[in-house]
C-alpha cells in the first residue's frame, strides 16, 4: 500500500523543508554531514529539526542517514563485487570496514565480504531481497541487446511536485498521477509532461519507504499550490530511453 505524505495548511511548509533535507542526505550520502549540517540545509534549527524529521520521515535522521548509505553502498557493490570493502565504508562516512559491516549485515543480513565471492549481479541482489518482501515482476530480461540509449542534454528546471511513499507498481503509479491532476486543477494547468523521480532503489530499499516524487516543469511566473513543493535541477546530461508504459507499471522498465 502506498502513502501520500501530506499534511494540513500549517504543517506544509515544515513538510516540505523536511523534504529538503532528506534529498539533501541522499545528495551528500559520502559527506561527513553532521545535524546542524542537515538542518541547515532546511532552514531548521538543530534543535527543533530532529523531533520534526522524525514526526514527518517515521524515522530519526540518523537512522535514514544510516540507511541511505548503506542502500547506496549495497547499489556499488552488487554492480561491483571486486569493490574493496574498506574503502566502501570510508566512501560513505562509516568509521572503519568492521563498523560498516556490522551495520550492513544489520540490514541486509549477510556481510558486504560475501557479495565479493560471488561476484554477479543477479546473485547478490537475490540474496539482498531475501531481507525484502515484495514480488517480482515476470517477463523482464537484463541481457536485452535491443534496447536502445541515448545521452540528451537537459537543460536546468524546477519541478513542483509531491512526493509519495510506497512501491513503483501500476496501481501506484495511476493514484499518483490522479492525485497530481487533481491539485493541478486549482491551477487550471494541464497535466501533460508528469516528470517521476524515484530516489530509491525498489530492489534494496523496503517498498514501504520507496521515495517517487511526480509533478510538472514550473514557472516561477505562476503562484505555486498549495499542497506543491519545489525542487530545481541543474543542468545535466542523461542517460535517455524509450519504452511503452501499459497501466501505469514503472516497476518493468525501472528493472531494466
Amino acid at each position: 500500500m502506498s502513502t501520500m505524505i501530506t499534511k494540513d495548511s500549517r504543517c506544509n511548509e515544515y513538510q516540505r523543508r523536511i523534504f529538503t533535507a532528506m534529498n539533501f542526505i541522499s545528495e551528500h550520502a559520502k559527506d561527513n554531514l553532521s545535524l546542524e549540517d542537515i538542518a541547515r540545509s532546511a532552514h531548521f534549527s538543530k534543535y527543533h529539526f530532529h523531533r520534526l524529521f522524525k514526526a514527518f520521515a517515521g524515522e530519526t535522521v540518523a537512522d535514514f542517514t544510516r540507511r541511505t548509505r548503506l542502500e547506496k553502498a549495497a547499489n556499488q557493490l552488487v554492480l561491483d563485487a571486486s569493490i574493496n570493502i574498506t574503502d566502501l565504508a570510508l566512501e560513505f562516512g562509516f568509521s572503519s570496514a568492521q563498523n560498516f559491516t556490522k551495520q550492513f549485515t544489520k540490514q541486509f543480513g549477510q556481510p558486504p565480504s560475501f557479495f565479493k565471492h560471488r561476484g554477479n549481479h543477479e546473485g547478490s541482489l537475490a540474496i539482498l531481497q531475501n531481507n525484502i518482501e515484495r514480488p517480482q515482476p515476470d517477463g523482464i530480461n537484463f541481457s536485452d541487446s535491443q534496447l536502445s540509449v541515448e545521452l540528451v542534454n537537459r537543460p536546468a528546471f524546477n519541478l513542483a511536485y509531491t512526493r509519495f511513499l510506497g512501491p513503483y507498481h501500476s496501481d501506484s503509479t495511476l493514484a499518483y498521477i490522479a492525485q497530481l491532476q487533481e491539485i493541478l486543477k486549482a491551477t487550471q494547468t494541464e497535466l501533460t509532461k508528469p516528470i517521476g523521480i524515484a530516489w530509491d532503489n525498489p530492489e534494496i530499499t523496503e517498498t514501504t519507504r520507496c521515495r517517487y516524487d511526480i509533478g510538472v516543469e514550473w514557472s516561477s511566473t505562476f503562484a505555486l499550490p498549495e499542497l506543491l513543493h519545489i525542487q530545481s535541477f541543474p543542468a545535466s546530461t542523461c542517460a535517455v530511453y524509450q519504452c511503452e508504459i501499459t497501466n501505469g507499471d514503472l516497476e518493468k522498465p525501472w528493472m531494466i
